[in-house]
């Protein structure tokens, strides 16, 4: 339903997943009403995975997060980097 209006190969889904406790902690070193470390478990309870997006640990750093996406788009030929001048 998200993707209705865009061609198959003009995006594409990435399902970031993390241990339950790594989340929990994250959440709790963030100071912000928005997320209450409490509502984890009944999230992810309820939480459909993805079928057509690509699973991503993010159970390390950002940039080796976004490093995996970065690669997962340039091995579909989505992404590619122009080489500097």
């Amino acid at each position: 339903m998200l993707a209705g209006g865009f061609a198959k190969s003009g995006m594409q889904f990435v399902y970031l997943h993390a241990p339950a406790s790594l989340i929990k902690e994250r959440i709790q070193s963030r100071h912000h009403p928005y997320m209450n470390p409490d509502l984890l478990n009944s999230q992810l309870a309820t939480l459909e995975i993805p079928s057509d997006a690509w699973p991503i640990s993010a159970a390390g750093s950002l940039e080796e997060s976004i490093e995996k996406i970065l690669a997962r788009l340039r091995e579909a030929g989505l992404f590619t980097t122009v080489a500097e001048t």
